[in-house]
């Protein structure tokens, strides 16, 4: 179902956006969320092509170290995870995510929290 979801709301959209920055030509996704220590701080460029699908690359940084790795792999690795995922990194403010599988104009329920102590003194 995820990947209905995100595939409309590519066609509908095919961009990829920043909360804070906008518009961005790519997000960046962390090698350590599929590949563990081995891919760690290794980061993938995603981008959508004319047809909103994506596309995986290597970023410039990492290309060294995959000269003794299985590139075509860990790309397709790579690919199979941002179809799942929903968030994004972006490449200009770093910590602001990019959401690639919510409908624009997707506000976030809040959702209230409260400290277990608190709860109980309301219980009461």
């Amino acid at each position: 179902m995820a990947k209905y979801i995100l595939e409309e709301v590519i066609k509908m959209n095919k961009t990829l956006t920043c909360e804070k920055c906008g518009q961005v030509e790519f997000g960046l996704v962390d090698g350590y969320c599929f590949g563990d220590r081995l891919l760690e701080d290794v980061m993938f460029e995603v981008r959508l092509d004319l047809k909103g699908k994506f596309k995986v690359k290597i970023s410039p940084d990492s290309k060294d170290y995959f000269e003794e790795l299985n590139t075509k792999k860990w790309l397709k690795t790579a690919l199979d995870y941002v179809k799942e995922d929903d968030l994004l990194i972006c490449p200009k403010c770093q910590d602001h995510r990019i959401p690639i599988n919510q409908p624009k104009g997707f506000k976030p329920l809040p959702i209230k929290t409260i400290r277990f102590d608190d709860l109980m003194r309301e219980l009461k």
